[in-house]
């Protein structure tokens, strides 16, 4: 939610703006995969699109390829954010990690003029910090997180 109220904040041109977004671990899809690295078996892209097209948003008309979803494969400009940085945080071995990369690079090519940093854990999982909070790399996350918000 945090991304959809940056870019509304920017379409609607509020002044009061948000200081930064931090979008962790995005679960952002498509129907097809956004490069050789993304998940390519069939069976696995099916399966996560069924999710999102029966459970989170059954009246989608575009399933799996609803902009709300499928973010980087949209025709959606982030050129106009509204706010002034956006940390996107994705776990390496995420089924999503190709999707929340490739919404940094849109961002950063979008000509925004806002910071984008990104910050992968290549050892962990969807959410490893929520799941297992005593890991090795949790506290680490956390801190920089909290780094990012507050600074």
């Amino acid at each position: 939610m945090a991304h959809h109220m940056a870019v509304r904040a920017g379409e609607e041109k509020l002044q009061a703006r948000i200081k930064g977004t931090a979008i962790v671990h995005p679960a952002f899809w498509g129907k097809e995969p956004i490069d050789e690295l993304d998940v390519q078996d069939r069976e696995a892209r099916r399966r996560v699109a069924e999710v999102w097209e029966k459970l989170v948003s059954p009246n989608s008309v575009d399933g799996a390829d609803d902009p709300w979803f499928n973010v980087v494969g949209s025709g959606s400009d982030f050129s106009d954010l509204g706010c002034e940085k956006v940390l996107v945080a994705v776990a390496g071995k995420d089924v999503f990690v190709r999707q929340g990369l490739g919404y940094a690079e849109k961002v950063k090519r979008s000509g925004w003029r806002g910071d984008v940093e990104v910050m992968e854990e290549e050892d962990e999982d969807h959410c490893f910090h929520l799941l297992n909070p005593g890991s090795e790399n949790a506290p680490r996350f956390m801190n920089k997180f909290v780094e990012f918000v507050t600074g």
